[in-house]
């Protein structure tokens, strides 16, 4: 009998050697290795590893461990890829990206642990990003131009 930890590590084995696109077809993988679970058993454990999905020209939205190699150390200032531009009303943030992009930024915002920020919410293109109360439009994004060398590019008036 495999375990949920055994099962866990399993699922990172096999999006670090294939380019898996769908549930289902991870799913398989993990049945055929012996493992018996479901499909809402499979999103839980995708959620609580932190798996995201990016977009590869080659294969599609594709799932992906941020921890191990997308997601640039957290003290690291770093450029956000594909991210178009970054508009703020009152507490919250929108910030666009190119299509498929948005759920593996939103990960690598998430990962930094921005002090402004309570958390992201992320689409196929699009990151709402919830701003502490009373934290100033200018602090927001002077914490994000101190972690991202690239957010004063994208902003709108």
């Amino acid at each position: 009998m495999h375990t949920k930890t055994n099962r866990q590590i399993a699922i990172k084995e096999i999006l670090s050697s294939h380019q898996i696109s769908k549930q289902e077809e991870l799913l398989t993988i993990l049945t055929k290795k012996g493992f018996e679970l479901t499909q809402a058993t499979l999103s839980r454990d995708l959620k609580e590893l932190n798996i995201g999905t990016k977009y590869d020209k080659n294969f599609g939205h594709i799932y992906f461990i941020p921890n191990q190699s997308f997601t640039p150390i957290i003290n690291e200032v770093s450029e956000l890829k594909g991210v178009i531009s970054l508009e703020i009303s009152g507490n919250i943030a929108v910030l666009k990206t190119q299509a498929g992009f948005a759920n593996s930024v939103a990960v690598i915002i998430d990962n930094k642990q921005i002090d402004s920020i309570i958390g992201t919410l992320a689409g196929n293109d699009t990151i709402m990003i919830i701003i502490k109360e009373k934290v100033k439009k200018k602090e927001f994004i002077d914490s994000l131009n101190k972690t991202f060398t690239n957010i004063i590019k994208i902003l709108k008036p």
